[in-house]
């Protein structure tokens, strides 16, 4: 099975005021001061960034498309996977200045944060990510081109009852705003192949 992501089944969270939902495409503008973090280092609960998923609850694999235009430091645009307040995970991409951004996963359990960075140039503003769940386990990698991935972060989340949630967000922390646009989503049957865990 690979497939469009019917986005008729999204929900928001924190919904933006402005925003286009089409059928293969999402567009919206990022609210001031909205983020996604939870008390490791800062000891503040960030919960509003803005977020569009869905709920699923076998093995899969969803990749999609970001295209982004950051305007101040800290501005985000990614996916996230919610198994409810304390335990979600984003990656994204986040601005830092006009030099250079930061690949970012954030794995958050029991309520902290814990951030993985890898830092590329600010020149980019198109990123494709993709997220493999098998049995608990999430793979997440990132590519530049849409074809070739390289792995981020191998990491297991317990989910109550198998069921959470996954899609994408963007978030802006400081006093700014911007557009993202998602595209190319895609949901396809999970890519590791259980006898040899290749994928």
């Amino acid at each position: 099975m690979r497939k469009e992501l019917d986005t008729s089944i999204l929900k928001w969270k924190n919904r933006p005021i402005n925003y286009v939902v089409g059928r293969n495409r999402i567009i919206f503008e990022t609210m001031p001061n909205t983020d996604l973090w939870s008390r490791t280092l800062f000891g503040i609960v960030k919960n509003d960034a803005h977020s569009l998923t869905f709920r699923i609850e076998q093995n899969f694999t969803f990749s999609c498309k970001v295209n982004y235009h950051f305007k101040e430091k800290f501005d985000q645009a990614g996916m996230v996977i919610y198994a409810n307040d304390d335990n979600w995970f984003k990656l994204c991409v986040e601005y830092i200045d006009e030099q250079h951004s930061l690949l970012s996963t954030v794995v958050t359990y029991h309520g902290y944060s814990d951030a993985s960075t890898h830092s590329i140039g600010s020149a980019v503003e198109t990123m494709w990510f993709r997220v493999t769940h098998y049995y608990e386990n999430i793979i997440v990698e990132n590519s530049f081109d849409g074809i070739h991935y390289k792995q981020m972060r191998v990491f297991h989340m317990k989910f109550r009852g198998d069921k959470f949630e996954v899609g994408m967000f963007a978030a802006s922390p400081k006093d700014s705003s911007f557009d993202v646009t998602f595209e190319e989503m895609i949901v396809e049957d999970c890519i590791i192949k259980e006898d040899s865990f290749e994928y």
